[in-house]
């Protein structure tokens, strides 16, 4: 805090709230952060209970090396004891969390390669209509937006292709359309058909 008010030339103690909670259940996220940051400070070894992307929950045993704060998201660097080697966890996606001993040794988070990823990365050319202007601007690059003609937003970004886009995209109902690729205008083709089945009761 004390940098920050150095960098905006205010020393006041009133300029800045910061709130690492979310709007629904404040209390226990601030729980969960307080506790994964008092790990990371103390080098404390925690029992987490985690869901993954593909929706599996497991239990891990973490040596927590750093928090992280990108895109939106609170992560935690850590080495999983339980795989075997480092990770990124997001916080949002620990269920539980608990200290459970003191870590051996603090070991050092390697440094991503600039030239390896796990999912290759994709181009994704997305058309939203203008209502949903508040979330295309808070959830993408203004560089990365391009304002229609007929008021629609031309979005054009990229992403890995997982298995979290297709939900990710079908999140904006009748208010997007998949431009480009062919690939994920298919998968959200057959999604909305198992939708439907769903719901002709």
């Amino acid at each position: 805090m004390e940098k920050l008010s150095a960098l905006f030339g205010d020393q006041g103690d009133s300029w800045l709230e910061v709130d690492f909670s979310g709007w629904e259940s404040p209390e226990l996220d601030n729980r969960k952060f307080n506790m994964v940051r008092d790990a990371v400070i103390n080098h404390r070894v925690l029992e987490i209970e985690y869901c993954n992307s593909k929706g599996e929950q497991d239990i891990r045993i973490l040596e927590p090396l750093q928090m992280l704060y990108k895109a939106r998201a609170w992560y935690l660097k850590a080495y999983c004891r339980t795989n075997g080697g480092f990770r990124l966890f997001k916080l949002s996606r620990i269920l539980s969390a608990k200290a459970v001993g003191r870590q051996v040794e603090k070991k050092c988070y390697p440094a991503p390669s600039p030239t390896e990823h796990e999912t290759p990365y994709t181009t994704f050319i997305l058309r939203f209509s203008a209502v949903m202007a508040y979330r295309v601007y808070d959830e993408f690059d203004a560089t990365s937006v391009q304002k229609e003609k007929d008021g629609t937003l031309l979005v054009t970004t990229c992403w890995p292709y997982d298995s979290w886009v297709a939900g990710y995209v079908l999140s904006f109902g009748p208010s997007v359309t998949v431009v480009e690729p062919q690939c994920l205008r298919d998968e959200i083709h057959e999604m909305a058909k198992k939708l439907c089945e769903l719901y002709k009761t």
